[in-house]
């Protein structure tokens, strides 16, 4: 339904704002005309007008009745003339409430001796557009809206007066010849300035532990874990959930153990000294930590947990979608941003897939098979993505904490065997069932299964409907081309 207001020359809000519209009345109303007949003599520049106007811009119930029956008959692959559109409003029973078929041939036969260009229409479609969200304006003084509900509809007119400012587009020449920031190298070779990553674990296995040694390593320089730190750089850990008496004894351990060091450029937040109510799903708690990042110069920003920080019951996609986009955001203007999450019961990451399309890099810390309480923090350290990285550098290792830091172990069990190599070339090759497998290599079943079992546990291969593939080749074809790379050494 129309607003029962007309639009005039100008209109004054309760409190006291006039509020000024484009055109009057009938110039408005003609516009409308305008759009609507255009369309009927020539549907051609329906996906630019759609995209522009929603039946609700439309002031007069009748045209709003007029444009939907134009969508419905575009959509059926129809024309729009004013038979298909009379038939149409016809067989909806709503021909009479625009007043039988002779608005239709009035909207026509008023621009058949100046048809409107192709732009021309798209212009009157911005006058639509504009006077429907000087309306809404209008009307959010009147309910006094907040401020933020006010910018948009600013932000929409606009967009709407300068259709050009959306346009980013360059020549392949400018683009390739623009001067941009070159991405830097923060940990040799896997983190780099612009960059977001995931670590993830299950409960008690010391995501904590490695990220913060990660983080003070980075404000430090020196190494971190295994890898060079290239430069000392501004970090900021945001813990989301331990209680602030554990997360000084961490760091008081984490100092000890380096000698006394407490390095100028690591700051931390705790949640729990906002109350818990920290939620970085909502703009106002993104705006908090955008606020520390530009007062403090941050440049790498930890995360510790999406659990705790982010308040969704179930990371789901459309849930995620403004984390996402602040996080995205962050990354562009130069972060190195690490979010710690845990995984799930199949100790894979918990939550949609959407998690795992941003991050460049994906780091599982799995405990190994045999692993024991007393042993403490050991686990070994994977890769389920790594952008631009291959070989070597991403291939998996044990590490394990002691009184001096982190031990690197030569082990064994994350090297493959000749006979799980060639198992695994096997499976890659096509052999993917244990029967086939065996069968090709003369194995027996009890002894192919166990390799299978085995190459199964190191996440070399994973099964699919009863066949077994190979990680990579998961990646590459169900993962959007981000191939998951786990390199045995």
């Amino acid at each position: 339904m129309p607003n029962s207001k007309r639009p005039t020359s100008k209109n004054q809000s309760k409190s006291g704002k006039v509020i000024q519209f484009v055109i009057n009345e009938s110039h408005l109303l003609e516009a409308e005309r305008s759009v609507l007949g255009g369309l009927m003599l020539n549907d051609e520049k329906w996906t630019f007008v759609q995209s522009i106007l929603s039946v609700d811009d439309f002031y007069l119930q009748e045209h709003q009745v007029v444009f939907t029956a134009i969508k419905a008959v575009i959509a059926k692959g129809d024309h729009p003339d004013p038979i298909t559109l009379a038939d149409y409003l016809q067989s909806q029973e709503n021909l009479e409430t625009i007043g039988g078929g002779e608005l239709l041939g009035k909207l026509v036969k008023s621009l058949q001796s100046n048809t409107p260009s192709a732009s021309n229409l798209l212009a009157y479609a911005r006058i639509v557009r504009k006077n429907s969200l000087l309306r809404q304006k209008e009307e959010a003084h009147k309910k006094r809206c907040s401020a933020r509900e006010l910018l948009e509809i600013e932000k929409a007119i606009f967009s709407v007066d300068n259709p050009d400012s959306g346009d980013k587009s360059q020549s392949l020449e400018t683009f390739t010849q623009q001067e941009i920031t070159a991405r830097e190298l923060i940990l040799d070779p896997i983190m780099t300035t612009h960059s977001e990553t995931i670590v993830y674990a299950e409960p008690g296995v010391g995501k904590t532990l490695f990220i913060t040694d990660l983080a003070f390593a980075i404000a430090c320089g020196g190494h971190a874990i295994k890898w060079p730190v290239t430069a000392p750089r501004k970090v900021l850990i945001v813990d989301g959930e331990m209680p602030v008496p554990l997360l000084m004894e961490r760091y008081d351990e984490l100092i000890e153990r380096n000698n006394g060091l407490k390095p100028e450029y690591m700051r931390i937040v705790s949640a729990l000294d906002y109350d818990g109510d920290m939620d970085l799903i909502t703009p106002e708690w993104q705006q908090v930590i955008d606020h520390i990042i530009e007062k403090h110069q941050i440049e790498v920003l930890f995360l510790d947990n999406l659990s705790a920080l982010f308040n969704l019951d179930q990371v789901k996609q459309p849930d995620w979608t403004p984390a996402k986009l602040w996080l995205k955001r962050l990354r562009n203007m130069g972060l190195a941003t690490i979010l710690v999450h845990h995984s799930n019961k199949q100790k894979t990451i918990f939550g949609t897939s959407a998690l795992s399309r941003q991050p460049d890099n994906i780091i599982a810390l799995l405990r190994p098979e045999d692993y024991s309480q007393e042993e403490g923090a050991v686990f070994d350290v994977c890769f389920e993505k790594a952008r631009g990285l291959f070989g070597d550098a991403i291939a998996p290792f044990r590490t394990s904490l002691n009184a001096h830091g982190w031990l690197i172990e030569n082990d064994k069990d994350l090297q493959l065997s000749d006979e799980l190599s060639e198992t695994l070339e096997a499976i890659t090759g096509g052999y993917d069932t244990p029967k086939k497998a065996g069968q090709y290599l003369d194995v027996k079943p009890g002894t192919i299964r166990k390799r299978f079992i085995t190459l199964k546990r190191k996440k070399l291969i994973m099964e699919l409907d009863g066949i077994y593939v190979s990680v990579n080749n998961v990646g590459n074809a169900g993962n959007g081309g981000n191939a998951v790379t786990l390199i045995p050494r």
